[in-house]
């Protein structure tokens, strides 16, 4: 049942001048293949977010080498080609089926102190000897977000301090992969071959598809994360090499349908259990009163338990606590999802998706920041994981006159970048320090209004 946000908590705007369209720049090739010579571009070079590049289908081969700072382009054909290393910096580059980003070299998303580089892969090609996503250096990020596609690393694919990876599906293949402290690695989907091993630092959050390697290396503070609801795989052929500090952890919560598999070693998965590594929602066998490893093959407290095949060394987990949703299970006191338990003016379905506490949590600080760009509404929130919200969901709707002689056009918001749809753009990141929480940045064209007019707002559906 659908519970939209009542007319007065939608978030209202009106711009304040005329509408115009942004500006944009297209590749022609007219001059020669050298990516920024802007004589190959009918509207200068896209070395702004203002004037965004788009590389048709039709594009040919094109060249570039070293260093390409605040670059904003999307590559739906042709075929970049790179002599020495490949470093886009302060920009995005989003790569679509068609495309071929090919460098054969060495290549750094965001090599430039200060700045942060998005690499977006909704299809396509991408090859190289080696692709860094951040680099050494001061308040340097990257994002690399994967939904399609094949990329291949004839070298390593490493996550370097300010780095976060997300792979949604498409297919990944390097020899090897090594994480800083700090980043992250999501995989929700795809099939993934990280070569001789992977992880070393940093958080990896296991949520489906399929990924292997041959050793998982678990340096200090290494932590792994196994959730989602969709059926995956991971598996490994050893554990650990010879990096195997106490307190790293391989956590797993309710709900999961991942396995985990470690080739020929039929004693691992007790083995953690015992040292207090392996765990079930963040509690060892010392926070679960000792339990020991038969117990928790039979009940983990809740229903739940874990289930090792000793054939294939396979571990699995079977969640047990009832048939509860995310939001129930939120709503402690059998709140109603479209009641406002609190009084804050924001229903307990919509800060359930906001990401407050709980019900009686203030959930207004959590509501959009608005702004005006190229004459469009862009929304700033941010909306609990997929794995985190099941099977309730937010969308941002808009209308030029408040749905009186327009109707509100209703927009799923998703878990990655998106659009534009029926209007709307969404750039999807994980939020600073909270995995389970996505920030969002909702654009609503400028082709949307209508004499001047436009207004959004949020609605949350059970």
């Amino acid at each position: 049942m659908k519970n939209p946000l009542p007319p007065f908590l939608a978030v209202l705007f009106l711009a304040a001048s005329a509408l115009s369209l942004s500006a944009e720049t297209n590749w022609t090739g007219n001059t020669n293949a050298n990516l920024t010579n802007a004589g190959n571009w009918d509207n200068g070079l896209p070395d702004s977010d203002a004037n965004p590049g788009t590389i048709p289908d039709s594009a040919g081969v094109i060249t570039h080498s070293f260093n390409l700072n605040g670059y904003y382009i999307t590559q739906n054909g042709g075929t970049l080609t790179s002599s020495v290393a490949f470093s886009p910096s302060n920009g995005s580059w989003t790569l679509n089926s068609g495309g071929t980003l090919s460098p054969g070299v060495n290549t750094t998303f965001q090599n430039q102190d200060n700045g942060s580089q998005s690499f977006t892969m909704n299809g396509g090609s991408f090859s190289a000897t080696q692709m860094n996503v951040s680099s050494s250096g001061t308040n340097r990020s990257a994002t690399f977000l994967m939904s399609d596609g094949t990329a291949t690393m004839s070298g390593r694919f490493d996550i370097n301090v300010g780095g976060s990876v997300t792979l949604d599906g498409g297919s990944l293949t390097a020899s090897a992969s090594r994480m800083a402290s700090g980043t992250t690695l999501t995989i929700n989907g795809g099939n993934h071959d990280f070569g001789t091993e992977m992880g070393r630092s940093g958080s990896i959050f296991m949520n489906g598809g399929t990924t292997t390697v041959d050793q998982l290396a678990t340096y200090a503070g290494f932590a792994m994360t196994l959730g989602g609801t969709t059926a995956g795989s991971f598996v490994v052929d050893a554990l650990g090499g010879s990096f195997m500090p106490p307190n790293r952890s391989f956590d797993w919560l309710t709900g999961s349908l991942m396995t985990f598999t470690v080739v020929n070693d039929d004693d691992w998965a007790e083995t953690e259990w015992n040292a207090n590594r392996l765990t079930y929602n963040g509690d060892s066998k010392s926070d679960l009163a000792d339990l020991s490893w038969a117990d928790a093959q039979t009940d983990l407290g809740d229903g739940s338990y874990f289930v090792y095949d000793h054939s294939t060394y396979e571990l699995s987990l079977v969640s047990g606590g009832g048939d509860d949703t995310p939001y129930e299970t939120w709503a402690t006191g059998g709140e109603l999802f479209g009641d406002d338990k609190n009084g804050d003016g924001v229903s307990n379905g919509l800060a359930f998706l906001l990401g407050a506490a709980d019900p009686d949590a203030d959930a207004t600080d959590l509501l959009p920041t608005v702004s005006e760009a190229a004459g469009g509404l862009v929304m700033i929130f941010q909306i609990l994981d997929s794995t985190s919200r099941g099977t309730a969901a937010l969308s941002v709707e808009h209308s030029s006159d408040l749905g009186d002689t327009d109707p509100w056009i209703v927009v799923a918001v998703p878990d990655s970048d998106a659009g534009p749809t029926s209007g709307v753009s969404f750039e999807v990141s994980a939020a600073s320090g909270s995995p389970s929480v996505h920030s969002v940045t909702a654009t609503i064209g400028s082709g949307e209004a209508v004499g001047g007019k436009l207004f959004g707002r949020l609605s949350a559906t059970e």
